[in-house]
């Protein structure tokens, strides 16, 4: 992957796990709190954006430098390791306010798990309303695969 990285990582949304930092144009890097990304949640978005399922292009694990200036206040001076993925645009479920916006994204979200599913994942938390965004071409995109499990041997059959 070629991209220019921004001197100073700007922080785009934080959560209990971490922060969402912009690194480059249409980039951004999870990282968490005490450091703690693990290969497997970059191992397991690959897998699933290689089975075709609605995700952000995975770019892996990297090393992410914050500079030593006062905007970067706690991060000043340090490396984390950040699994770092295409930034898209939409909406996530909670900006969701339109009746039928929220009815398109529960259509589609419903067709990405199912098809996880189908391809041995267990997506847990996928339908949390902050784990997927309704892009403007109305597509599902799911992200955040901390929790998410993958064994090639189960598919899972889902009926409901």
């Amino acid at each position: 992957m070629s991209m220019q990285k921004y001197k100073v990582p700007r922080e785009i949304d934080h959560g209990k796990d971490g922060a969402i930092f912009q690194i480059a144009q249409g980039i951004i890097a999870k990282i968490c709190w005490g450091n703690t990304v693990t290969q497997k949640e970059a191992d397991i978005a690959a897998k699933a954006y290689e089975k075709g399922i609605s995700i952000p292009i995975p770019y892996g694990i990297q090393p992410i430098t914050f500079p030593d200036k006062k905007m970067c206040g706690l991060y000043a001076n340090r490396t984390f390791n950040g699994f770092v993925m295409e930034k898209v645009e939409g909406k996530t479920g909670i900006q969701l306010r339109n009746p039928d916006e929220k009815a398109k994204a529960h259509i589609l979200l419903d067709r990405e798990i199912k098809k996880a599913f189908r391809e041995g994942f267990i997506p847990r938390d996928a339908r949390h309303p902050e784990n997927y965004i309704l892009t403007p071409n109305n597509e599902i995109k799911l992200f955040d695969f901390a929790y998410w499990t993958y064994d090639p041997k189960y598919p899972y059959k889902i009926h409901y």
